[in-house]
């Protein structure tokens, strides 16, 4: 095989892959924010259930069925339900393909205010929750 050959073989390669990564880089924003929407409908509806089966296996190494139920009772039952909730910060990154969406949201709940920030993995429209942390005093005080 010829040097050339082998030098445009590889570049193609690394085409598909960059294409590969900035189709993740386009289309994952979108889809973290509409999986923000469903959490939190969720979360108002309490499906708690629900968002533990369809997150990511990283979100269910983190914490057992029964401490992340246990949570998410606590942050609806002290907060109350979504009022709003506001984007200030996002990141996409791509490793080893696997593109990953982490989203940082103000959040006004009933009873409230939390920033929660979201981890989403990323593959086409659909996100699958991998870590989601929440900080908030009135949750510690209310």
């Amino acid at each position: 095989m010829s040097k050339n050959l082998i030098t445009a073989a590889a570049a193609l390669c690394a085409i598909f892959i960059v294409g590969l990564a900035c189709k993740g880089y386009t289309e994952g924003k979108p889809a973290a924010e509409k999986a923000v929407t469903e959490f939190h409908s969720m979360l108002d509806e309490g499906r708690f259930d629900e968002i533990y089966d369809a997150s990511a296996e990283a979100f269910k190494e983190a914490a057992s069925r029964e401490e992340m139920l246990k949570l998410l009772n606590a942050v609806h039952s002290k907060l109350g339900n979504v009022k709003s909730s506001t984007a200030t910060r996002w990141q996409v990154g791509n490793y080893n393909l696997q593109t990953s969406v982490t989203l940082v949201e103000e959040t006004t709940f009933e009873k409230g205010k939390g920033v929660e920030t979201f981890t989403f993995f990323v593959d086409g429209d659909r996100a699958e929750l991998a870590g989601w942390h929440i900080n908030s005093n009135d949750f510690i005080t209310n």
